[in-house]
């Protein structure tokens, strides 16, 4: 009969995601921690159990339906990591995150420019418009009245499409 793999406790566990760590960066510190190898899916697995699964989808900053093809693209991994720091502060995102992560806001910032996405193409860069473009990204239009706006309108629509 095989070994039963040994999983950290469940409060560690959380006590790591909440220090920003992903959950292979967790399976890999345990490794480092217990010579125990345990899979990325274990975790994700024992933190849902445990009613600790969070599925921040970071719509203020991510209101497009991504291609699974642009998921890994750098910007919208930048914007995921600027999610994740407005919604559990600067010690939430492990050092390096942080350091690329204000790199890429000051590359913005210097070059006057906001994430875009358009699905046939992926995530660019383009022109901030003046008043308009006030966060990281172009501000999407509602589909149904072409309201441009990154809070929902009166259509309440959960995802937006791109503007042209």
């Amino acid at each position: 009969m095989a070994g039963r793999r040994q999983l950290p406790p469940v409060d560690e566990l959380v006590r790591q995601r909440r220090k920003g760590m992903t959950h292979r960066e967790i399976a890999d510190w345990w490794f480092q921690q217990s010579g125990e190898k345990v899979t990325v899916g274990a975790i994700s697995t024992a933190l849902s159990r445990a009613g600790h699964s969070e599925r921040n989808r970071y719509e203020d900053l991510i209101p497009w339906r991504v291609a699974m093809k642009h998921q890994k693209d750098v910007h919208v991994m930048m914007l995921r990591a600027e999610g994740r720091r407005r919604t559990s502060g600067d010690e939430a995102l492990p050092e390096r995150f942080a350091r690329q992560l204000s790199a890429w806001k000051a590359e913005l910032e210097a070059m006057n420019a906001v994430v875009h996405y358009r699905p046939e193409r992926g995530f660019l860069l383009v022109t901030r418009r003046e008043g308009i473009d006030t966060d990281l990204i172009r501000v999407p239009i509602c589909p149904e009245c072409g309201t441009e706006s990154t809070e929902k309108c009166k259509h309440d629509s959960p995802r937006v499409r791109v503007a042209s």
